[in-house]
């Protein structure tokens, strides 16, 4: 017998009340096999997996201010799990020694926060499936199967867990890489009272 999945009010930026597509923190206790996932995705285990291991790190992954993010979760086997935001865009999956692509899925943050797939890359899948959201969206489920099932915030032996995100001006260590991601990545000023549309064309008169 399946049990609901169950969203967290841990982190009050992502209240457990927003619809399917936004991120949620899952409440990991109790979260096993019986558990109904079918509105599991990917935000929900890129989130949950960030808020517990630094939520200082999940909030720079969200905000959108910070041009660049990256996440890298390195264990004992050979296939590195990344997580890297480039403006709007986040793109995740498992990559080899060689940084050379195995899994990867990629979406675009819209300004309400909703996560809505564009497209992905997945051996053995053909050209018109790696752009159909529902496929994208299949893989995204169990990335964060993955994420929540092996605990992936944990910091055990033989597992390195790092990040980094581009500083603000007004912050501590705030260097010319900074101003460079800025100038490169940055979203237009008054970004946050436009529609998705009005950002990508502004952003393409760059």
């Amino acid at each position: 017998m399946t049990v609901p999945l169950r969203y967290s009010d841990a982190c009050t930026e992502l209240p457990a009340s927003r619809p399917v597509g936004f991120p949620h923190i899952i409440n990991v206790q109790g979260f096993d096999e019986e558990t109904d996932k079918k509105d599991l995705r990917a935000a929900d285990g890129i989130a949950t997996l960030l808020y517990n291991w630094k939520p200082e790190a999940l909030r720079a992954l969200l905000d959108l201010n910070r041009p660049r993010f990256e996440f890298k979760h390195k264990g004992s086997y050979y296939l590195t799990m990344i997580i890297a935001r480039h403006g709007m865009v986040v793109s995740f999956g498992f990559y080899d020694s060689d940084v050379e692509c195995r899994t990867q899925m990629i979406y675009r943050i819209s300004v309400t926060g909703e996560w809505i797939p564009l497209s992905g890359m997945f051996e053995g899948l053909n050209a018109d499936g790696r752009t159909r959201p529902k496929i994208v969206e299949s893989f995204g489920t169990e990335f964060a199967k993955d994420i929540l099932y092996n605990r992936k915030w944990e910091e055990r032996e033989g597992i390195k867990i790092e990040a980094w995100w581009t500083k603000m001006s007004d912050e501590e260590e705030y260097g010319e890489i900074d101003e460079i991601q800025h100038d490169m990545y940055g979203l237009p000023h008054g970004w946050q009272n436009m529609t998705d549309n009005q950002i990508k064309a502004k952003l393409e008169e760059k």
